[in-house]
């Protein structure tokens, strides 16, 4: 008989995964779309997730990374912010403006390191914002973070766990004034 693993809420347990599902959301191969104009950031990126083991897919413009991000529907987008004609912000309110392309997490990479800046490409969406120059490590270990809370968030929303903790949420709250 399979084991199980539970998502256990108090002394509720939510939703049981099986362990064969588990396997196979860690050991699968994740697609990561590279948008960029400039084919040395891109190549220097997807180098470095191709030889962690990620499938990757490169654009050179922010049209071309919509339009791909539509057909392939990508597990994560590193995306630069200064491109010409459709920067990274124009092009992650656009992605992110979609009911296809929502839900897939954006890291932006850039040398522009202004307080402003991040928290613009944060607020419109971003999950992350990446700084150049950046080493490797850091990159990957974003990379990874956003992609298994992207997994988490599809497993509880396949689930209907959101519509649930919504409820309990909504009915457990009190406010005094």
């Amino acid at each position: 008989m399979e084991k199980s693993s539970f998502l256990n809420l108090g002394n509720t347990i939510i939703l049981e995964i099986s362990n064969t599902f588990c396997d196979h959301i860690m050991n699968n191969k994740f697609l990561v779309l590279v948008i960029d104009h400039r084919l040395d950031n891109r190549e220097k990126i997807s180098t470095m997730l191709s030889e962690e083991g990620f499938d990757v897919l490169q654009a050179t413009s922010g049209e071309e990374g919509i339009r791909l991000a539509l057909e392939k529907s990508p597990s994560l987008i590193v995306l630069e912010v200064m491109m010409p004609n459709f920067n990274g912000f124009q092009t992650c309110k656009e992605l992110k403006s979609k009911s296809e392309t929502y839900s897939i997490p954006i890291i932006f990479i850039s040398s522009l390191d202004d307080t402003d800046n991040k928290v613009k490409g944060l607020s419109i969406g971003g999950a992350d914002y990446i700084v150049k120059p950046f080493e490797k490590d850091e990159v990957l270990a974003r990379v990874r973070l956003q992609i298994k809370m992207r997994e988490a968030f599809e497993i509880l929303h396949s689930a209907g766990i959101f519509q649930f903790l919504e409820f309990e949420i909504s009915s457990n709250l009190f406010v005094d004034f």
